[in-house]
């Protein structure tokens, strides 16, 4: 669990970083993120090499081997997200699919068209 954690600290970071000129090498550039993670964690990360702290500053630097640990992370969450997003999706289509063609006495459920107050609902089939 705690390796979980140590992950999307790091892809939190690189997801919210920023991309500046260094200040001790000019014309370098240096990927920046705040330091809001527990401690520990950061040190960890820190101790991995994938980060750089510095004492008394509210950022870290992350290295090269950080920003590429979290492009990993970042392509293998989301691909797998988003393959179970499409399988969802695909999924409540058709459920929607189906209640739109639901009749009950004189009303069909239409999902998509708005009712009297403005909302999706039950609209009297005319």
């Amino acid at each position: 669990m705690e390796k979980m954690i140590e992950e999307l600290c790091l892809l939190l970071m690189f997801l919210t970083g920023w991309e500046e000129e260094s200040r001790q090498k000019p014309g370098e550039k240096i990927y920046r993120a705040w330091k809001g993670y527990l401690f520990e964690v950061l040190n960890r990360l820190a101790d991995d090499k994938l980060i750089v702290q510095f004492a008394n500053t509210k950022s870290v630097t992350l290295t090269e081997a950080g920003k590429l640990k979290a492009k990993q992370l970042k392509e293998q969450l989301f691909s797998e997200w988003g393959a179970s997003y499409v399988s969802n999706a695909a999924s409540v289509y058709g459920l929607i699919k189906a209640r739109n063609s639901f009749h009950m006495s004189s009303f069909r459920i239409h999902l998509a068209s708005p009712c009297h107050n403005g909302q999706p609902g039950q609209v009297p089939v005319a």
